[in-house]
Order: C-alpha cells, then structure tokens, then sequence
C-alpha cells in the first residue's frame, strides 16, 4: 500500500508528540494519518506538516515508530544538505516546517 496523488481516506488519525529520539523535542504534536490496507498494512503519513512523509509496517505502532526514524532522517539529510549546498524552494519549504515543529539538539 503506498500513498498516491489520490490519498485515500484515512483509516484513522492520531497525533505523535515525540520522536523517540533525545535529540529531539516536538514543539507542537504532529498529526498522523493512519491507512490499513485490506491486507492489513499500516502506512502513518504526516501529509500536513511535512509533505506526504510517511512510514509503514505490520501494525499502527511499527508504522509510527518508521514514522518517527523517516522524519529524523528528513530532518538530518535536510539539515546537511542546507548547510553543505543549500536548498531549493521545495525543501527549504519542508525544512523550515520540520523546523518550526522540531527542535534538534546534536
């Protein structure tokens, strides 16, 4: 199951307040899209505030959990990448979301 230009609806919605990483604080709880396919796939997608950046697994909590490992390794990539040789307009969009919602302590 994957997300495609036509999202489906959601199974469900939560909200996820950590990332399970001491490295990083969420300021605000991030809202998580939950999608069970018929064969019982979860993929949690966080459409509105990082652009369609999601995770899956065997259960809602295998999907969070690479969830939050995705969202890390956004942010970390986007952290290099922005120092090292900048960004375009799109990622320095998402960048900047990441950042207003995440704050990163090396």
């Amino acid at each position: 199951m994957s997300l495609s230009d036509e999202e489906p609806a959601p199974t469900s919605t939560t909200t996820i307040d950590s990332l399970n990483d001491s490295r990083f604080r969420v300021v605000e709880p991030i809202h998580v899209r939950l999608y069970v396919g018929e064969d019982g796939w979860v993929v949690a997608g966080a459409p509105d505030e990082f652009n369609y950046w999601y995770g899956d697994g065997k259960s809602i909590e295998e999907a969070i959990s690479d969830l939050q490992a995705s969202l890390i390794e956004l942010y970390l990539d986007l952290e290099e990448d922005a120092k090292e040789y900048g960004l375009g307009t799109h990622l320095r969009g998402v960048y900047e979301a990441m950042s207003r919602q995440l704050v990163y302590t090396p």
